[in-house]
């Protein structure tokens, strides 16, 4: 992985406090779980046999709470419309409560994961790249950091 530090195009506070909290999340993890690893909307498919189907897993070991992340800033987190993030806060809610999981730990699940979808869009950069990594991601970061416990 490329490290950009200050000159890089994420803020780097912001990734600073994922890698913390992510450490935190994992070592209070109540319990393991097989994950999807990558879940999404784009990995979840109306089927016949059932009624969705998720493709494409990764199948890690781990806290729960890391799937909910991804919900929160897709589909199309190049998409930045601010009424989509907007539903970032009613996502947490549902999200807790269709899980009975701990609203301070979907916030921060998802503050996490958007922080990494947007470090791995970053791989690539440069000072002198046509186009920025932030997404979406970011922006639902900064909705939740008021939030984190």
């Amino acid at each position: 992985m490329t490290v950009h530090g200050e000159a890089g195009p994420l803020p780097l506070d912001l990734v600073v406090r994922a890698g913390g909290l992510m450490r935190e999340l994992c070592a209070s993890a109540t319990e393991r779980v097989v994950l999807h690893g990558d879940l999404h909307h784009d990995n979840i498919l109306r089927a016949t046999r059932e009624p969705w189907l998720a493709i494409d897993p990764h199948g890690i070991v781990g806290d729960p709470g890391y799937e909910v992340g991804a919900l929160l800033f897709n589909p199309d987190p190049d998409d930045r419309d601010e009424s989509l993030t907007a539903l970032v806060p009613q996502r947490v809610e549902q999200l807790a409560d269709g899980l009975a999981m701990p609203v301070d730990r979907v916030v921060a699940w998802g503050f996490v994961k958007a922080v990494t979808s947007d470090v791995w869009s970053a791989e690539g950069w440069s000072p002198v790249a046509d186009r920025s990594p932030i997404s979406r991601a970011l922006d639902v970061a900064r909705l939740l950091l008021p939030r984190l416990p």
